[in-house]
C-alpha cells in the first residue's frame, strides 16, 4: 500500500504598514487596509494629504473607511485635508 500524505495549508493574513504621500497611495492603501482583515497603520510621513474634489463631476473630496469590528486602522504623522471647493466631511 503507497504510502498517505497529508498536506495541511494554512492562510496568514498580517498586519501591514503603508508608507503614503499622495492622495492616490492614502487612497489604494485605505482600500487594502479596509479588506484585508487585520489592523494596519497608514503613515502620512509628515506629509498634508489633500482629498480633491472634481467640480465637473462633483465628485471626490470624500475617504470611506470602512473596518470590521475587531480590526483597527490607525491614521497617523501628517495631515488629511479637503479640497476647499469640495464638500464639508468629518472624522468620526
Amino acid at each position: 500500500m503507497p504510502p498517505l500524505y497529508l498536506v495541511l495549508g494554512t492562510s496568514a493574513a498580517w498586519s501591514a504598514i503603508f508608507d503614503v504621500s499622495t492622495e492616490t497611495e492614502l487612497r489604494d492603501a485605505v482600500m487594502v487596509a479596509s479588506g484585508n482583515g487585520e489592523s494596519d497603520s497608514i503613515r502620512l510621513n509628515g506629509n498634508t494629504i489633500e482629498l480633491t474634489f472634481d467640480q465637473a463631476t462633483q465628485t471626490g473630496g470624500q475617504l470611506l473607511i470602512d473596518v470590521e469590528p475587531g480590526q483597527s486602522l490607525s491614521i497617523n504623522n501628517g495631515t488629511i485635508t479637503r479640497d476647499p471647493q469640495g464638500p464639508q466631511f468629518r472624522l468620526i
